[in-house]
C-alpha cells in the first residue's frame, strides 16, 4: 500500500512539473511572439498578448519593457513614462534590458511629450552611465546651446567628436560657440574641418563668412557668403545681406545695393542684421546719389530705430532734397552732369570758371571769378558737396587755409542739403558763406544768390 502511495505521489509531482513546464514554455513562447511582433512593428497584434502576460506577471521586467515599447509607439507617453519608472524601481536589469537603455527610452518619452527638463535629467543619467552616448550628449549639448549656455554645451559636443571626428552638426555648433566667444581662429578651424568632408555645407560656409567678417577680411567674407547663398538653403537671405554689408565696407557701392536692396526686406526688422544691412544700404544710396530711393529707406529705418542719431541727422540734412523734386534731380545727377550743370549755373550768374577739380563723386572744388566795377578780376572759391554729412570745424578750417593759399577774396560752401545749427554758427567766424538746399533751389530757379 505504501509503495502504491509513493508511486501516486511521484505521478502527481511529475504531472505538476509537466504542467508547470508546459505553462512556462507557453509563457516563453508568448514572450517571444510578442517580442517578434513588436520588432516587426505589428503593435496591434502584440498588444493583447503583452496585456495577457502583464496580468499574469506584472513585475516581469521583460513584460514591462514590451508594455512600455507599445505605449511609446502608440504615443501614450504618460503611460510609457509610468511603466519605465516601474522598471527602474524594480532595479532588475539584464543584458538585453539595460539600465542605460531604459533611462534613454524614458528620456525620449519625456522629450516627445514636451517635458524637456525631465528629459534633460534622464539624459544626464545616461551620460553618467555612458559618457560616449551620442544621443545623450547631443540632447544635452543642444539644450544648453539653444539656451545660449555655450560653455556648458561645449564639453558635450567635444565628447561627440571624440568618437565621430567628422560629425558635421557638432563641429558646426562648436564653430558657432567659438565665434560667440570671440575665438575666431578656433571657429574657423572647426568650420574648415566640416568643409573637408562637406564642401558645400551651407552653415559652415556662412559661419566662415561671419568669422572673416569679424576679422575684417571682407574679400574672404564675401567669397564665403556668396558660396553659402548658392546653397539656396535657410541662410540664403542672411548670406546675401552679409555679403552686401561687406561690399559696402569695400566701398563697392553698387554691389552693396544689389545685395541689400531686396534682401533686407526679407529679414525681420527687429534683428541686428536688418539694422546693419539697412544702415549700409542708406549710405550706399547716398554714395551713389540715389536720393529718390533713399527717402523711404530712411523712413523705414527710423520707424524701428527712432533714436539713431546718425540716421536722424541725415534725414534732417536731406529735408530740402526730399521735399523738392527739382533739387532731388540736381543732387542725383551723375558726376560729370553734376559738374556741367553747376558750371552753367555759375555762368548764368556772370561768373567765369577759372578752374575746377573733382575730388570724388560728391565733392567738387571750383575757382570762379567776376569782373567788378573797378575793372579788376575778383576770384572766389566754391566748395560744392552733394553728400549729406557733418561739416565740422576742422573741415571749415581746412577750407579757410585753401582760401589763404589761393589769395582769393571769399569763398562759398554749397550743398543741396542742410547744415546743422552748429555748422552755421561756426561758419560765421570765417570769410565763408554757407548756402544750403534752400539757397541752391533759388539758384536752380534763376535767382542770383551770390
Amino acid at each position: 500500500m505504501g509503495l502504491i502511495l509513493t508511486f501516486v505521489s511521484l505521478g502527481i509531482i511529475i504531472l505538476v512539473l509537466s504542467v508547470n513546464i508546459i505553462k512556462q514554455n507557453a509563457y516563453k513562447n508568448k514572450l517571444q511572439k510578442a517580442k517578434t511582433l513588436i520588432e516587426e512593428d505589428k503593435i496591434q497584434q502584440a498588444f493583447p498578448i503583452v496585456d495577457e502576460l502583464y496580468q499574469k506577471e506584472p513585475n516581469d521586467i521583460r513584460v514591462l519593457w514590451m508594455k512600455a515599447c507599445i505605449e511609446n509607439k502608440q504615443g501614450q507617453y504618460i503611460m510609457a513614462i509610468g511603466t519605465l519608472n516601474d522598471i527602474i524601481k524594480l532595479n532588475n536589469f539584464n543584458q538585453e534590458i539595460t539600465e542605460i537603455k531604459v533611462h534613454q527610452t524614458l528620456a525620449q518619452c519625456y522629450a516627445d511629450s514636451g517635458r524637456h527638463q525631465e528629459a534633460l535629467t534622464e539624459y544626464f543619467v545616461v551620460a553618467d552611465l555612458d559618457e560616449t552616448n551620442y544621443e545623450a550628449n547631443s540632447f544635452i549639448a543642444n539644450t544648453f546651446y539653444n539656451l545660449k549656455k555655450y560653455e556648458q554645451a561645449e564639453p558635450y559636443l567635444k565628447k561627440i567628436i571624440v568618437d565621430d571626428e567628422n560629425n558635421v552638426k557638432a563641429l558646426t555648433m562648436l564653430g558657432w560657440i567659438k565665434l560667440q566667444q570671440g575665438e575666431l581662429n578656433a571657429a574657423e578651424n572647426y568650420c574648415k574641418k566640416v568643409l573637408q568632408s562637406a564642401p558645400h555645407n551651407e552653415e559652415a560656409l556662412f559661419l566662415m563668412g561671419l568669422t572673416a567678417k569679424e576679422k575684417t577680411e571682407t574679400n574672404n567674407a564675401i567669397e564665403y557668403f556668396e558660396l553659402a547663398a548658392k546653397a539656396q538653403g535657410e541662410k540664403k537671405t542672411e548670406s546675401e545681406v552679409n555679403a552686401g554689408i561687406c561690399y559696402f565696407k569695400n566701398q563697392a557701392w553698387k554691389d552693396a545695393i544689389a545685395k541689400l536692396d531686396h534682401n533686407t526686406t526679407r529679414l525681420n526688422h527687429k534683428t541686428d542684421l536688418w539694422q546693419e544691412g539697412m544702415f549700409s544700404l542708406i549710405f550706399a544710396y547716398i554714395k551713389t546719389h540715389q536720393f529718390k530711393k533713399l527717402k523711404p529707406k530712411i523712413g523705414s529705418y527710423l520707424e524701428q530705430y527712432p533714436q539713431d542719431k546718425k540716421i536722424s541727422h541725415i534725414n534732417k540734412l536731406c529735408r530740402f532734397v526730399f521735399d523738392n523734386p527739382e533739387l532731388m534731380r540736381y543732387a542725383s545727377l551723375s558726376a560729370n552732369e553734376f559738374v556741367i550743370h553747376t558750371q552753367n549755373l555759375f555762368s548764368k550768374n556772370g561768373f567765369i570758371i577759372d578752374d575746377y577739380k573733382k575730388f570724388d563723386e560728391s565733392i567738387v572744388f571750383f575757382k570762379i571769378s567776376k569782373i567788378v566795377k573797378s575793372g579788376h578780376k575778383q576770384s572766389e572759391l566754391v566748395f560744392l558737396n552733394r553728400e549729406p554729412v557733418y561739416l565740422t570745424e576742422n573741415k571749415i578750417n581746412s577750407i579757410q587755409e585753401k582760401l589763404k593759399k589761393e589769395n582769393v577774396h571769399s569763398g562759398y560752401i554749397l550743398t543741396p542739403f542742410d547744415f546743422s545749427s552748429e555748422t552755421v554758427a561756426t561758419g560765421k567766424k570765417f570769410s565763408l558763406s554757407l548756402f544750403n538746399g534752400q539757397k541752391i533751389n533759388e539758384l536752380l530757379n534763376g535767382k542770383n544768390i551770390f
